[in-house]
């Protein structure tokens, strides 16, 4: 499974780290791959959706879809605003979430 390349200090933005990645990417990845799919890998669900934004939004060839498996991206907020008790709550963050990360793959 790849991962996004993240620098080993503070302060990297998400600009750089979709460059890093995609580069590392373009270098080592055949074209005939249809996609790449990340897990979040520790991140919050916010910057996992940053990341994968800005590595679909890096300029070039990327002949494969790149986006990532949905499970801590998706469920984190829904399942702390659901608790157990609160259905729309939980319902309403999952759907938040979902077009965040819709958005992040266009």
């Amino acid at each position: 499974v790849p991962g996004y390349k993240f620098a080993g200090r503070d302060g990297v933005s998400a600009s750089d780290i979709g460059r890093t990645t995609v580069r590392v990417l373009q270098n080592t990845v055949p074209a005939a791959v249809p996609g790449i799919v990340f897990l979040s890998g520790g991140q919050s669900e916010e910057d996992a959706t940053v990341n994968l934004n800005a590595c679909n939004r890096v300029q070039g060839a990327k002949p494969w879809a790149i986006s990532f498996s949905f499970g801590r991206a998706l469920q984190a907020s829904g399942l702390k605003a659901w608790n157990g008790k609160d259905k729309a709550a939980g319902q309403a963050a999952w759907f938040k979430r979902a077009v965040a990360n819709h958005q992040a793959v266009q």
